[in-house]
């Protein structure tokens, strides 16, 4: 994967923005939004979890991540004070001096092995007219997943079958997702690729975080192979 560091900073950020940030060292990912922006420094909204506001403390260490038409983009900052802007608290975080933008494709694809458990719905109805079964995907991006070639096996899909996806606790999904059938298995190759069809906005949003974490950790750790 490729990674361009970028200069015009401003040019990508805009109020009202949602963007995810991480936590440095207990590594929670938060919604929050852009306040306000000026020429040093970042206000962003006090991320809030299950009601209650998370203030963040001065001097904690952020890594910041979003999602334009152009690609995906990454910084890091840190926290330098906590006010009240237009009534509302916010938290005053350092301009970055540059971005990181990851490849260009807008539903960049990993690769993972996590457990999944997939049922077919009745396409008519919209209920369940199958088995549950409990299988793995082996990549995943905003847009779908694709199952492991052995579980493949296991499963009877069809083309077009819709059916319901449950990452089993994985991402934290807040909604139910679902998806179609749109790639059968190959010999020697992957599984069935599922296209998300049912999926909250805020839940492909942190599959898309997890995504652009993933590759840069990827791309971080192939730099340093070819440097040794």
């Amino acid at each position: 994967m490729m990674l361009n560091e970028l200069s015009d900073v401003k040019d990508k950020l805009h109020v009202g923005a949602k963007l995810f940030i991480t936590t440095e060292p207990s590594a929670e990912t938060l919604e929050v939004s852009i306040a306000a922006i000026c020429s040093r420094e970042i206000a962003f909204t006090i991320p809030i979890k299950k009601g209650v506001y998370l203030p963040l403390a001065k001097n904690t260490k952020i890594e910041v991540c979003f999602y334009k038409n152009t690609g995906q983009y990454l910084f890091k900052t840190v926290v330098l004070r906590r006010i009240l802007f237009d009534g509302k608290p916010v938290i005053i975080c350092a301009m970055p001096p540059s971005l990181i933008k990851a490849e260009r494709r807008k539903l960049c694809r990993v690769n993972t092995f996590f457990p999944v458990k997939i049922t077919v719905l009745n396409t008519n109805e919209g209920e369940l007219a199958g088995d549950t079964y409990n299988v793995h995907y082996i990549n995943i991006s905003g847009g779908g997943i694709q199952i492991d070639r052995e579980d493949s096996k296991i499963i009877p899909l069809k083309l077009d079958n819709v059916v319901n996806i449950d990452f089993c606790g994985a991402f934290k999904m807040t909604g139910k997702t679902q998806g179609i059938v749109v790639r059968t298995p190959e010999k020697g190759k992957a599984g069935w690729g599922i296209k998300f069809t049912k999926i909250s906005r805020y839940d492909r949003d942190k599959i898309m975080n997890y995504v652009l974490k993933k590759q840069l950790m990827n791309a971080k750790g192939n730099q340093s192979k070819q440097e040794e």
